[in-house]
Formats: structure tokens, C-alpha cells, sequence
């Protein structure tokens, strides 16, 4: 709407939006770490959540860009 027409509106939801991503891989590392012991496991589920939280990112870029 007209409200996301703006460039620093834009950038400022984007911001917010990595800083929350920020967030979610802190807490859910701190949570795989504290509970799942083996190794190999522990890594695939980062893998997972990394790549999970960039398509996330991608996405919201997409649809902050399409308004």
C-alpha cells in the first residue's frame, strides 16, 4: 500500500525482518546445541534451519519489493 511505497519505510521492514531471522538462529542454535548430541545430527539440522531462514529471507524481500 502506500505506506511500503516508501524507500526508508522499505528498509527499515527489512531490517526487521533479518533482525528477526537474527533471532530465530540464535534461539533455535541454542537449542539444537543444548539438546541433540550427536554431531552429524546437530549439523544437519543447522543446515536445515540456515537454509530454511534464507528462503525466508529471500521470500521477504519478494514480497516487500511487490508492493
Amino acid at each position: 500500500t502506500a505506506l511500503f511505497a516508501s524507500q526508508p519505510v522499505r528498509a527499515f521492514a527489512l531490517l526487521f525482518m533479518l533482525s528477526l531471522f537474527y533471532h530465530a538462529w540464535v534461539g533455535v542454535r541454542d537449542i539444537v546445541m543444548d539438546y541433540v548430541k550427536p554431531a552429524g545430527v546437530r549439523l544437519v539440522i543447522h543446515v536445515l534451519v540456515v537454509l530454511a531462514l534464507l528462503l525466508y529471507s529471500i521470500w521477504s524481500v519478494q514480497i516487500l519489493w511487490a508492493i
